[in-house]
């Protein structure tokens, strides 16, 4: 990938980031920049085009139903998501290759922190041995891409037990900081590396 404007979002509701998302894809249809968003969100549950379950609500958390693909997860304090605006056919790229490249952009990321993360046949997203640390979503409309993969950071993976979470109750979850057996991450180094990756990629 090129290069694009880089907007961090930090502790901003999800619904504000998504219509910011959703601001930037007109604009780029229109043949403005292209743009890597980067958000931190106050706790939100999320439900894609198919649903999903939740076994209860969390006081303090916001539930949305979204369009992008997928089931129900969960987005809070300590986990990164990046959502790439872009516009596929630019790179010669399909939904199912676009994800292909966010799994890899974050599979070397977590390679450049010592985690060996990899995939999952017939489960998006990215694992270390059978423990899901990164949860991927789309939404192309237009051929211009919004939402992407979420990323434990250092959020609590007792966060994902409030909901069926990508409509499997077998899916344990581990995050970077329980991998590396530290208590804490940098959200903005760990965002940073995951940019290069994504553009390098």
């Amino acid at each position: 990938m090129s290069m694009f404007d880089i907007e961090w979002h930090w502790d901003v509701p999800y619904l504000d980031t998504l219509a910011r998302q959703e601001e930037v894809r007109h604009r780029v249809q229109r043949g403005d920049s292209e743009m890597i968003l980067l958000a931190e969100h106050p706790p939100t549950i999320t439900l894609g085009k198919r649903g999903g379950t939740i076994f209860k609500v969390p006081e303090g958390t916001t539930v949305q139903e979204i369009n992008r693909g997928g089931l129900a997860t969960w987005h809070g304090p300590g986990q990164l998501a990046l959502y790439p605006i872009i516009q596929l056919s630019r790179y010669k790229l399909g939904v199912r290759s676009l994800a292909c490249l966010l799994e890899s952009a974050t599979i070397n990321t977590l390679q450049h922190l010592g985690i060996q993360g990899t995939r999952k046949r017939n489960s998006p997203g990215i694992w270390v041995h059978d423990l899901k640390i990164a949860a991927l979503g789309l939404d192309v409309k237009k051929g211009i891409n919004i939402h992407g993969v979420a990323l434990n950071i250092h959020n609590d993976a007792s966060c994902f037990s409030c909901i069926e979470a990508c409509g499997d109750s077998s899916v344990s979850y581990t995050s970077v900081a329980q991998e590396l057996q530290i208590p804490i991450c940098s959200l903005q180094n760990i965002g940073t590396l995951w940019i290069q990756s994504c553009i390098q990629s």
